[in-house]
């Protein structure tokens, strides 16, 4: 292997751990933004700074994130890296961006602190990864097939 794909691997490498470390982040934002989901009361000052500053470190995640995938993808796209461009594209459009990316809902009227997440296991339990669901044949491809 000579010596510029090997950087470039490195490279692309480095770019994987940054958009994991950044999407961890902004979710970990996100999670707590959603401390104000509630049925309502009043916020003192303090609450809304720290709210504020959560949700720049949020913003500041997400744009770092994308700026790694765009990276990433284009290491991987000039040294010929194989990736699953079919995934690539869908996580392009903005029908799943909208899927997972929603405002935050509004006052339920039951209770705060409702994370991202709530209600992940029923929906899971709903639509399970079987070899016959969509999730399933794309875990099952081998990596060449997922160009």
């Amino acid at each position: 292997m000579d010596r510029e794909l090997l950087d470039n691997l490195s490279g692309a490498y480095e770019f994987v751990h940054i958009l994991s470390r950044q999407t961890q982040a902004e979710g970990d934002a996100w999670t707590g933004l959603y401390a104000i989901v509630g049925p309502g009361r009043p916020v003192a000052p303090g609450e809304v700074a720290a709210l504020r500053n959560t949700l720049a470190q949020a913003r500041m995640g997400n744009h770092m994130a994308i700026l790694a995938a765009v990276r990433l993808r284009q290491i991987a796209d000039a040294y010929d890296l194989p990736y699953d461009r079919g995934t690539v594209a869908e996580y392009a459009t903005n029908d799943l961006r909208d899927r997972y990316c929603k405002p935050i809902p509004p006052a339920n009227g039951k209770a705060y602190g409702q994370a991202p997440f709530a209600g992940a296991y029923a929906r899971a339990m709903a639509s399970p990864i079987t070899r016959e669901s969509e999730a399933g044949r794309a875990v099952a491809q081998k990596p060449e097939q997922r160009r």
